[in-house]
């Protein structure tokens, strides 16, 4: 349902309400991963609201001893409702910020020209958090997608005008400088900051949580997991340690004594509370510790068939011992439970590949991406199952989707190749080998691949689209002198190129490409391997024909010398073979056709 404000008939309580309505259901489709209606969502709660919101960029310095400006990303954002007087009722009670420790870089942006920023409402900061939120929902996890979330949370950090938004914006921003090494201390300081504000006096309940509904802001101890597991990445586990185990959060607290290599006494810690109060998690925490399955099957029974997490422990115990069938039944048993454990259904989908499932494997890799559709692993191996299948659209479709994630994957390129052949998409597949040579410079394109698109061009063979193969000359061409010049020494890539050069009508390249499969084939030894010796006796044999075919004393001069170096090497060895017989016979045809017409006619 869309909740839209209507200037001329609702009032300002009217406008409130439908912004309010629309933020909240926003979060909530965002934690159920529905991204579209969530996205749907915000931009109902924009149109309410009004506020101009615009994504640009202004020349700027972010360090304290930067000497030039350069592009930054900036928010400008601005309420269309009067704002006077939102911010009385945090004066002095503002969130803490913590300052960044780090000397080099500016607290906040020194732009080149001042930028005009007029306070927001409460609504509309809400609203901006929300879109920041959109902006990682829907896009992969990279620092670029931080770098776009940034400006939204600088802009609400502004302005303090609500106890709980401005908490919100401080721990999106601790978050977001979690990624860097740099801003990583202030990020925990930050959090740890937010966990400790709980226990202040002031301010009083109505207004912490006057805006309850419109942020996504954890509980007292989500929050206090978060900053442990911070801790954690920072490398504090002793401190780290102490808060896990004031939230009897006892799987942290085992992470963190291996962490601290004492598995012995975490070992002691689960038993003993096991015989305080035995559940399910604590009976998986003392199975990971100890590698014994037993203890899920424990956890499993005491839990009456309803804890998920003890057959996803069990499931990974049985892959890492290969009893993929065992993996498939406990992760389909944990996965009817909660659904939402994307990495679960990836392993689960492996499983079934192994067991020659493909259904099911196809099935579990499909709700992967579905949950995470960043996930370029799940998208590949989606389109390998239609590959066995015998569906290459359907792969083709699946290695574009994963492409997109990871485009620096050369095996999903290399895949894409091989699959856009089979469906007749050979523009795609030269722009697949051409991605292969970017990924690896020496890398040899496959010689079926390479042969099939020079027939295509050759033969004007009909693209997916109708059109005539011919259109892609350049770019074949183009492609084959990036391939050659990786790898020159292989024989089979130049004579395809020379046969392409051939058909063309481009004969004096060809030539010259026909001179290097000839060099190629004459590596070391050559001459005493029979097989060698036959592969470059029929080459030597197809120069001279061109050369012959030339017609001009320089290339005939060229052709005998070589053609009296390769028999003088190779006839006491293979003096006998056609292949030899067929040289020798060449060589009098290019020393009759070196004589001049009239010693020609005379014979």
């Amino acid at each position: 349902r869309r909740y839209v404000y209507n200037s001329d008939t609702g009032t300002q309580r009217d406008r409130t309400l439908a912004i309010h309505a629309s933020v909240e259901l926003s979060l909530t489709f965002s934690y159920y991963r529905s991204t579209n209606k969530a996205r749907e969502a915000l931009q109902n709660a924009q149109e309410s609201s009004g506020i101009s919101v615009l994504l640009t960029g202004a020349m700027g310095r972010r360090t304290q001893f930067q000497t030039f400006d350069t592009p930054q990303l900036i928010l400008k954002a601005t309420s269309r409702t009067d704002v006077d007087g939102v911010a009385q009722a945090v004066e002095g009670l503002a969130p803490h910020d913590v300052p960044n420790p780090d000397p080099t870089l500016l607290n906040k942006l020194k732009l080149q020209e001042h930028q005009e920023s007029s306070n927001l409402h409460i609504y509309d900061q809400a609203l901006l958090l929300a879109f920041c939120l959109d902006v990682k929902n829907n896009n992969p996890r990279h620092g670029l997608t931080t770098e776009q979330m940034g400006p939204y949370v600088k802009r609400v950090l502004e302005n303090a005008n609500d106890w709980l938004v401005h908490s919100a914006g401080l721990l999106y921003r601790a978050r977001l400088e979690a990624e860097s090494s740099k801003t990583a201390e202030r990020s925990a300081m930050q959090v740890q900051s937010l966990v400790d504000q709980y226990n202040d006096a002031e301010p009083g309940v109505p207004t912490r949580i006057r805006s309850m509904f419109l942020v996504n802001y954890p509980p007292w101890w989500d929050l206090s997991r978060e900053m442990g597991e911070m801790f954690v990445t920072l490398g504090i586990a002793a401190t780290a340690l102490e808060v896990f185990e004031r939230l009897e959060l006892w799987e942290n607290v085992i992470e963190c004594y291996r962490i601290m290599e004492k598995v012995k006494k975490a070992e002691e810690i689960v038993v003993k509370q096991l015989e305080v109060r035995p559940t399910p998690e604590l009976w998986c925490v003392l199975g990971d510790l100890t590698k014994d399955e037993a203890h899920y099957q424990t956890a499993w029974a005491l839990s009456g068939n309803r804890y998920a997490r003890a057959q996803r422990s069990y499931g990974r115990s049985a892959m890492l011992r290969h009893d993929y069938k065992q993996a498939i039944q406990s992760y389909s048993l944990a996965l009817a439970i909660n659904p939402l454990y994307p990495n679960a259904w990836f392993t689960l989908g492996c499983a079934a590949l192994h067991e020659g499932d493909f259904d099911k494997a196809l099935q579990a890799f499909s709700r992967v991406v579905q949950l995470e559709p960043e996930e370029g692993e799940a998208w590949a191996n989606i389109s390998s199952i239609y590959i066995k299948q015998g569906k290459p659209v359907e792969a083709f479709v699946a290695l574009q989707e994963g492409l997109k994630i990871r485009h620096e994957s050369w095996q999903m390129w290399h895949n894409l190749m091989y699959v856009a052949i089979d469906i007749a998409e050979y523009q795609q597949a030269l722009h697949a080998c051409n991605k292969l040579l970017d990924l690896q410079e020496k890398v040899e394109l496959p010689t079926p691949v390479m042969g099939m698109l020079m027939r295509v061009v050759v033969e004007g063979l009909p693209l997916r689209s109708g059109e005539s193969g011919s259109k892609l000359q350049k770019h074949l061409q183009d492609l084959f002198v990036r391939a050659t010049s990786g790898t020159p020494n292989n024989a089979q890539l130049w004579h395809m190129y020379a046969e392409l050069l051939g058909a063309l009508g481009q004969h004096g390249q060809e030539l010259d490409c026909k001179l290097k499969e000839v060099r190629a084939l004459e590596v070391a030894g050559w001459e005493r391997d029979q097989k060698a010796f036959q592969r470059a006796a029929n080459a030597n044999n197809e120069l001279t024909r061109l050369y012959l075919a030339e017609k001009s004393s320089k290339s005939l001069y060229s052709a005998k010398l070589r053609l009296r170096g390769v028999i003088k090497k190779t006839e006491d060895l293979f003096g006998g073979l056609e292949e030899h017989k067929a040289l020798v016979q060449l060589l009098k045809e290019v020393e009759e056709a070196e004589k001049p017409p009239s010693d020609q006619n005379s014979l």
